[in-house]
């Protein structure tokens, strides 16, 4: 049973690549954000660190759909990357 990652020893993970990491590690804003803008769609602005500024609701669907692993997305490639789309 177990994961590919611990039946071969010469099987390496990097983790998350950086973008990825900074949406996990923001989420609790880009969350914030995306609850108030579907109240008030005038919500203000808010800048992520490293990620970039969300205006509306489809920055936030946007984001989440880096973090769910759309492999449509320049970040996975055309054929994606499993150990990489683990959230």
């Amino acid at each position: 049973m177990g994961s590919a990652i611990m039946r071969s020893g010469d099987a390496r993970c990097s983790g998350l690549p950086v973008l990825q990491q900074r949406l996990e590690n923001s989420w609790q804003r880009i969350s914030a954000f995306g609850y108030s803008v579907t109240q008030n769609p005038s919500t203000v602005p808010v800048n992520i660190t490293g990620v970039g500024t969300f205006y509306s609701w489809n920055d936030v669907r946007r984001y989440m759909a880096t973090l769910l692993g759309n492999l449509n997305l320049p970040q996975e490639g055309p054929t994606g990357d499993w150990q990489k789309t683990e959230l």
